[in-house]
């Protein structure tokens, strides 16, 4: 059985973000699957990576694909999930909050949703944790919304499941385990410091070398 599993959802285009982010993925996980589009796909033969479907930004394939992402996790069985984006990191294992989260609950940075467009009253940003039971709660909701949900925002579509799912869901900025961005730019670098060195593990954002460096370096991580 797989204790700490880890889906990271990217594409070739970003496969040199994923490349500097693996060692980060790896450490904290027993297992890293990587999935990314047929059209678009990885090539990094020496881990797993997962193709399924076609490349798009906010689409049908965005769904889809972690639709099946979800469901390739709930076949493994693992004992805990982290669904990452290519940006998304996570720092260090949230070892408190794990058992406050539970075998049927979420932790995420989770953002209200004023957005009448959009059906769910939450989005929610990548690294996601899923206790053993939500895995297959989120996996069984996603099979009942429609392809199109939320018009393929991956961070609504997660939320929206989970909604739908009547998950509890830990919101690490509650807990000050959070700092996320869509694009963490420059101006965002002192304060994402600030909130690591002061115990932010979910960060959502890193697309870039410079940046990466800066908050590792936050993070005590040296690589």
């Amino acid at each position: 059985m797989i204790n700490r599993l880890c889906m990271v959802l990217a594409h070739g285009g970003a496969q040199a973000t994923v490349l500097r982010h693996l060692p980060i993925w790896k450490s904290l996980h027993d297992r890293v699957i990587l999935c990314s589009p047929a059209d678009d796909p990885l090539n990094l033969p020496n881990h797993w990576n997962f193709v399924t479907g076609r490349s798009s930004l906010y689409a049908t394939e965005t769904n889809a694909r972690a639709h099946e992402a979800m469901r390739l996790a709930s076949e493994l069985h693992p004992h805990t999930l982290t669904i990452c984006e290519y940006d998304a990191l996570l720092w260090r294992w949230p070892e408190a909050s794990i058992p406050m989260m539970g075998p049927d609950g979420v932790i995420g940075s989770v953002f209200t949703s004023a957005d009448p467009s959009f059906r769910g009253k939450f989005y929610i940003h990548s690294p996601i944790i899923f206790g053993p039971r939500a895995i297959q709660m989120v996996l069984t909701a996603m099979d009942h919304l429609p392809p199109d949900a939320e018009r393929g925002f991956g961070d609504r579509y997660f939320g929206l499941a989970i909604e739908m799912a009547k998950i509890p869901v830990t919101d690490g900025h509650a807990h000050g385990l959070s700092y996320s961005q869509n694009h963490i730019e420059p101006k965002h670098i002192p304060e994402a410091i600030h909130a690591i060195k002061n115990g932010a593990c979910f960060t959502h954002g890193v697309k870039d070398a410079p940046t990466l460096a800066k908050l590792a370096q936050a993070a005590k991580i040296v690589g």
